[in-house]
């Protein structure tokens, strides 16, 4: 299933949530965005050359998700209200577990990983919801700040990137975005972004692997045509590099800009091979428009495979993939290894 842009849930109008959209976004989460961010820790020369694209590493970027008492990686998560929790519990609960099951079982010795979402929950066991009216921008006080927010959106879903610190700190940094209509793979391709993935095909080094015209996703033509009537003065160029640009025009082709994040500084880092088959690479027909999608006419397609290095002919990606491949499975492994306790 493709993923398409977030806009503020209307019945979450009064929660700091973020009005653009998002997938795997390395930016905090928070109602102004506006943040000062604490230093981010560099990767793992061995974790980066198993080729997964990240933008962990960058100063004031998104972390990893830290090690509790236990040595165990706990996400720890709160639904936005009761009524996020009915509605995509089943789902985001699904999701879980079938990373769990991809990872060879929850965290053990024998699954070689350490990491465990872990819900909110009062000192009666009663679980804890993220909002709280009168909170700090409606943010339950007795939810710790480093919490992955999981609010229902009508149909529009993403995720920040690892996880978000500021200081001071501050509510609302991670978010999961989803909905009640969704799919598991779509689930566990923003669990992903959770994680630390970033999208393969942003990668700095994606043009020696992929071919990517912008102009030819779906929706370039009439974003672009809004985006001139608004400024006479821009360019395609500027719609399909420029963040800042895309993101005003809620244009889609900014979840394909090459080795950028919202925020300038930071980028998106990679070393060893390009994994076609990561969960976080969109396929040809994602975002193609119905020229590529149906009648598959190739010089209409935004996003295609070159066949060899001497990058002459081209053929179609597979679709959106929906299983984290090998060498996503090995980057999580390594980035949450699973130790013993300390004694």
């Amino acid at each position: 299933m493709r993923l398409f842009t977030i806009l503020q849930a209307a019945a979450l109008a009064s929660t700091a949530l973020a009005t653009y959209p998002l997938c795997g976004f390395e930016y905090p989460m928070n109602y102004n965005m506006t943040a000062h961010i604490i230093d981010g820790t560099s990767p793992d020369p061995e974790i980066v050359q198993l080729g997964v694209a990240t933008a962990f590493g960058n100063p004031g970027g998104p972390i990893p998700w830290p090690r509790d008492s236990h040595n165990l990686i706990t996400i720890p998560y709160c639904y936005a209200r009761q009524w996020d929790r009915h509605h995509v519990q089943e789902i985001f609960e699904r999701g879980i577990n079938e990373w769990y099951a991809a990872l060879g079982g929850k965290a053990s010795k024998q699954s070689g990983h350490g990491i465990v979402f872990k819900e909110r929950v009062d000192d009666k066991g009663q679980p804890l919801t993220c909002r709280k009216a009168g909170g700090v921008v409606d943010w339950n006080p007795d939810v710790p700040y480093d919490t992955l927010a999981v609010v229902w959106t009508a149909g529009k879903w993403g995720a920040t990137l690892g996880l978000m610190r500021q200081d001071p700190p501050g509510p609302w940094k991670s978010q999961f975005m989803v909905s009640n209509k969704w799919d598991v793979a779509s689930t566990m391709h923003e669990m992903a972004h959770v994680f630390g993935l970033a999208h393969e095909h942003q990668r700095p080094d994606r043009d020696t692997y992929i071919a990517y015209n912008c102009e030819k996703l779906a929706d370039f033509k009439k974003v672009f045509a809004l985006a001139k009537s608004d400024d006479p003065t821009i360019t395609p160029w500027e719609l399909c590099n420029d963040f800042t640009t895309s993101l005003k025009y809620q244009f889609r082709g900014f979840e394909y800009i090459k080795g950028a994040t919202i925020r300038k500084e930071w980028t998106i880092r990679v070393g060893g091979f390009y994994d076609y088959d990561s969960i976080t690479h969109y396929g040809t027909t994602t975002d193609g428009t119905p020229e590529c999608n149906t009648r598959f006419e190739r010089e209409e397609c935004a996003l295609m495979k070159w066949t060899d290095a001497r990058k002459v002919d081209v053929e179609p990606l597979a679709e959106y993939t929906t299983k984290p491949s090998r060498w996503d499975l090995e980057w999580i492994k390594k980035q949450y290894e699973r130790k013993d306790p300390p004694k």
